[in-house]
């Protein structure tokens, strides 16, 4: 899909990403400007209009409008891995970096999670309280 000014308006307050990304600082959020004109905002903050309808050369590709995102560091690569609309409570906590194929334990998810009211983190080699609490398998 590619956003244009004639959709903008249903994405507008939304972050977009894309499974391939191509020329963009992803993701960009769709955000209007006190001058009225819709832009995108890249993920560096940068604040560009978004193109007109036959503008075919400044296209903006994306496929996937982002509702959450889990983003963490591979400890393994140091490779930033972003999962889109990533639900702990359906996915859990555990996922594999993109870069090298580690597990990744998606901390900052749990230190921010409702079912961990103190923000605590007990990681040691042996796992966390949540790998415990599931068996060991998953954290």
């Amino acid at each position: 899909m590619y956003l244009t000014q004639s959709n903008a308006r249903q994405y507008l307050g939304k972050s977009l990403d894309a499974e391939h990304r191509l020329l963009h600082h992803y993701p960009l959020t769709v955000v209007q400007l006190p001058d009225g004109g819709l832009y995108y905002r890249d993920a560096f903050g940068v604040c560009m209009p978004i193109p007109g309808d036959e503008d075919t050369s400044n296209r903006v590709h994306f496929d996937i409008v982002l509702e959450t995102e889990a983003v963490e560091i591979c400890p393994w690569c140091s490779g930033e891995n972003t999962y889109p609309n990533w639900i702990v409570e359906k996915q859990g906590y555990e996922t594999k970096c993109r870069s090298c194929g580690h597990k990744v334990l998606l901390c900052d998810e749990c230190l921010h999670a409702e079912d961990n009211p103190g923000g605590r983190c007990d990681w040691s080699e042996q796992g966390c309280f949540r790998q415990r609490k599931e068996g060991g398998n998953n954290a």
